[in-house]
């Protein structure tokens, strides 16, 4: 999966987790590998064991290990925080160059493209999914598929389907609009969102709550609005601040909303506001995981025990199955 684009490891030396102290955004960021190892491990966790046993009955141990593996979902929230905050860093140093859009879009299709489409053809040839399906994939709307009365024959596309879109539209708002405004649409996009999936609830249209674009971009904005905020001129210890202020409005306001329904989203609340919730702590959990000079340092060194070259295909792999 393309969502974290992967720069090729230096040698871990003191020199890659040096520098200026008060640099919130470094050219190298090995620990981003664990948070990714922490979102595939979840997904197919959940995928491998919940969805597949989790109707049979077994013992205790078993049961409570099928239990644990039900928050796995959220490993797809956080590939939509992670991939809005490295995407919009990206295109945020490139928008001055020369070949902005050319050199951006040739990346991702490299990256993407070939396990994409070998992965259609092989859903083909097997007879896994139909042509329709197929067809709407083949141009990125394998999470829309409803709408033109076509079944979702392979659901695990839809997250990627989500990616491709951010893609398309997410560079030209980059390379227009000043930072200022930037914050201003992505604000408005958080705050809409929550409004739109209310509104698809409480109207009885609450189908496609969960992988229809315009009702979970709100975590590739999460990600967006933190890429911007750390290349402003804000401290480190602001930053820490704010992330701690928003982390206990998360967990209170998540505790409190429990008996009202916000952890499940077959209620209306919980329909509205779980992903907000998650897009609120999921950028500040991911600042803190390189916050201090020692959280590079160790959570650097494990990230980078868990890379290996194929980390592209591979996470493409976990993130769709």
């Amino acid at each position: 999966m393309d969502t974290l684009p992967c720069r090729e490891a230096p040698a871990l030396t003191a020199q890659a987790f040096s520098g200026d102290p008060e640099k919130l955004v470094r050219s190298f960021m090995p620990e981003l590998d664990t948070l990714r190892g922490i979102a595939v491990l979840g997904v197919l966790f959940l995928h491998g064991f919940e969805w597949k046993y989790g109707g049979m009955q077994f013992g205790r141990p078993a049961r409570f290990f099928l239990l644990v593996t039900q928050p796995g979902w959220i490993g797809v929230n956080l590939f939509f925080v992670l991939s809005g905050f490295l995407i919009t860093g990206i295109l945020l140093e490139s928008r001055n160059r020369p070949h902005y859009y050319s050199r951006f879009y040739a990346r991702r299709a490299l990256r993407i493209l070939p396990p994409y489409y070998s992965l259609l053809i092989l859903l083909g040839l097997l007879g896994q999914a139909s042509l329709g399906f197929l067809g709407l994939s083949f141009i990125y709307l394998s999470n829309l598929t409803s709408f033109f009365g076509v079944t979702m024959d392979y659901g695990p596309l839809w997250s990627l389907a989500v990616e491709e879109h951010y893609y398309i539209l997410w560079p030209t708002a980059v390379r227009k609009l000043k930072s200022r405004s930037l914050v201003i649409f992505l604000i408005a996009i958080s705050a809409a969102i929550p409004i739109f999936r209310a509104i698809a609830f409480r109207y009885d249209h609450g189908h496609g709550i969960d992988w229809y674009t315009w009702f979970v971009a709100d975590g590739l904005a999460a990600g967006s609005l933190l890429a911007i905020l750390l290349r402003s001129s804000i401290r480190r210890n602001q930053v820490v601040k704010l992330c701690a202020v928003l982390l206990a409005a998360a967990l209170v306001l998540g505790a409190a909303g429990a008996p009202f329904g916000i952890l499940t989203r077959q209620r209306l609340l919980g329909a509205t506001f779980q992903y907000t919730l998650l897009n609120i702590f999921l950028p500040d959990f991911f600042f803190f995981s390189y916050s201090s000079e020692q959280a590079h340092e160790n959570v650097g060194l494990t990230g980078q025990s868990c890379n290996f070259s194929a980390i592209s295909v591979t996470e493409f792999i976990c993130f769709t199955s």
